[in-house]
């Protein structure tokens, strides 16, 4: 496995000195170490791309500084240099858009600048500046507890690495837009935190890591995850995984039972839901169901945020009967205490509920959710279903309860 091999060479290179020099198995380690440059260089993941690809590039240009191989660090550089304009967007994001991957290709962009700096190699072209964009990214989407928000595959991140990674704050701002990532930062007053996803699962040749959660959200208050994002526990459990990549695992609408986004497998996804984004309201829509589904449902959903309240709106347009869920998970910290048609009460926000066409019957299951591999948590999850004719709509209105 070439990412197994990346790995493993640039951690055995640093443990020569402590480990291994002046030893009598000094000269079978480097020839070790020579065996793995000679295989990453041949078995790139060329085909994988992604963040495989920066750990093989690492991989090759941490044993080319180790064995001073020149071929070895250029053949790296040129093509890190390559990588850099496909994976870092203009607004600093990763484009697999999930923020503990986004982590994870940071530190590596870091190990690599400051070993070519440290040993007197000539650095990589563009690599000290898509550095200070990703630490901006990263920055600007840290929740107020300060780890990630779990968008795609993505755990909570060791607090003491994230901030080896050294993110950068953006001044303080009641909206912050990330367009290419497909990511808005809402903080309309110092209590609601709100990260939303509006953007394209994934890049369309790299869907491994993708699910199936547009315009999912995330929802912090008073500096705590209230609303929480299912979230990534495993890459082995089928039956997991593809629960946890599933519509029905988040924040948003689900439609006759079906994923916006086909997710099979493991690491393979198809026929990729489309968001549309609109005005700064926040406003977005996705064509998800459209070609899936007779009578072609959007969904359009819109998040209208003012100091102590935030009010989502979704709007499900097309022909036929269909049934609509929508779905929120919350902590089970929240103690939602009561439910009923017209609302909900937990122990820091009230709901509201609203149906264009009939009474609706809201209703809380039991759940899990993911803060990291192996790792879940109950939840609380919030289900509003409605079965009727479109054009459908249903609204949400969160209100803040006084401050305890």
């Amino acid at each position: 496995s070439p990412y197994v091999a990346s790995l493993r060479a640039w951690a055995l290179c640093g443990l020569y000195a402590p480990l291994v020099s002046g030893r009598s198995y000094g000269d079978d380690f480097l020839e070790s170490l020579r065996l793995h440059a000679g295989f990453l260089r041949t078995h790139l993941e060329l085909d994988v791309g992604g963040n495989h690809l920066i750990k093989n590039v690492k991989g090759l240009i941490g044993l080319g500084v180790f064995l001073d191989d020149h071929r070895l660090v250029q053949t790296g550089a040129r093509l890190l240099a390559r990588e850099l304009g496909v994976q870092v967007l203009s607004d600093g994001g990763h484009y697999e858009r999930s923020p503990s991957y986004h982590c994870q290709v940071l530190g590596d962009l870091i190990d690599v600048d400051g070993l070519l700096r440290h040993s007197g190699w000539a650095p990589v072209d563009g690599l000290a500046e898509a550095i200070r964009a990703m630490r901006s990214w990263l920055g600007a989407m840290i929740m107020p507890d300060g780890n990630v928000p779990l968008f795609n595959d993505c755990t909570l991140v060791n607090e003491k690495r994230l901030k080896t990674l050294g993110p950068t704050f953006p001044d303080e701002q009641p909206l912050v837009v990330l367009q290419p990532s497909g990511y808005v930062v809402m903080k309309p007053d110092e209590r609601l935190h709100l990260v939303a996803d509006v953007g394209p699962p994934c890049p369309e040749e790299l869907p491994a890591h993708a699910h199936a959660d547009c315009l999912s959200f995330e929802l912090a208050v008073d500096g705590r995850r209230v609303v929480v994002d299912t979230g990534t526990s495993t890459y082995s459990d089928l039956q997991r995984r593809q629960y946890e990549r599933s519509t029905r695992a988040h924040n948003t609408v689900e439609i006759d039972g079906a994923n916006q986004t086909e997710v099979w497998g493991v690491f393979r996804a198809a026929r990729l839901a489309y968001v549309t984004q609109g005005r700064i309201e926040v406003v977005g829509s996705h064509t998800g169901y459209e070609k899936t589904l007779p009578g072609a449902p959007v969904h359009r959903r819109s998040w209208m945020i003012r100091p102590g309240e935030i009010a989502i709106d979704d709007e499900i347009h097309g022909t036929g009967v269909h049934k609509v869920a929508a779905r929120l998970y919350f902590r089970a910290s929240e103690e939602i205490k009561s439910i009923g048609p017209y609302g909900a009460e937990g122990k820091s926000l009230s709901l509201s509920f609203s149906h264009g066409q009939e009474k609706l019957s809201p209703r809380i299951e039991a759940g899990t959710s993911a803060f990291g591999f192996g790792k879940l948590a109950p939840v609380d999850v919030l289900i509003i279903e409605a079965a009727a004719g479109l054009p459908l709509r249903l609204g949400v209105r969160f209100q803040l309860a006084p401050e305890e």
